[in-house]
């Protein structure tokens, strides 16, 4: 079974102070297995590794913004 984690716990991960971060990057489907259940975000920690290692093979962290045309709509406001 794949461990699943919360944006708090990603925002962590990735050492970073705004946890709208991690919203934006769900809208950019950086996270494409994402499960939202009840406005509850769960992040696979496999989606997390393949961040990682793409933004390291790129050389680029964060990973490169996706344009605005191309998001996802979801809660919290983030579009």
């Amino acid at each position: 079974m794949a461990t699943l984690l919360t944006p708090e716990e990603v925002m962590g991960i990735f050492k970073l102070k705004r946890i709208k971060t991690i919203y934006e990057w769900i809208a950019d489907g950086l996270f494409p297995n994402v499960i939202c259940v009840k406005r509850q975000y769960r992040i696979p920690q496999s989606d997390v590794e393949d961040l990682i290692a793409n933004s390291k093979a790129a050389g680029q962290c964060p990973p490169p913004q996706v344009p605005s045309s191309k998001r996802r709509v979801i809660s919290k406001g983030v579009q």
